[in-house]
């Protein structure tokens, strides 16, 4: 179940985290902060990072899907011919 928290924070702060929404690094800044507090609450629990190369890649295809340049496919087979 998820509950609703309003929260202030400093204008850099809030700025920063935006950017990053922005960046395409998060989807909302509820990600973002939600992220953040598990890092500070949980900071044991292992994280994985995308490769630089797969992070390149993951944000090209979030904006080619930004800009509509996308293409439907019927099967899984027809993602080894992309």
């Amino acid at each position: 179940m998820n509950y609703t928290v309003n929260i202030s924070l400093p204008k850099l702060l809030a700025d920063q985290a935006r950017a990053k929404v922005k960046q395409g690094h998060y989807a909302s800044l509820s990600e973002v902060i939600r992220t953040a507090l598990r890092n500070f609450l949980m900071p044991d629990v292992p994280v994985y990072k995308m490769s630089a190369k797969a992070e390149r890649k993951a944000l090209k295809a979030l904006k080619d899907y930004k800009e509509g340049k996308t293409r439907q496919i019927k099967s899984l087979d027809e993602l080894d011919d992309l």
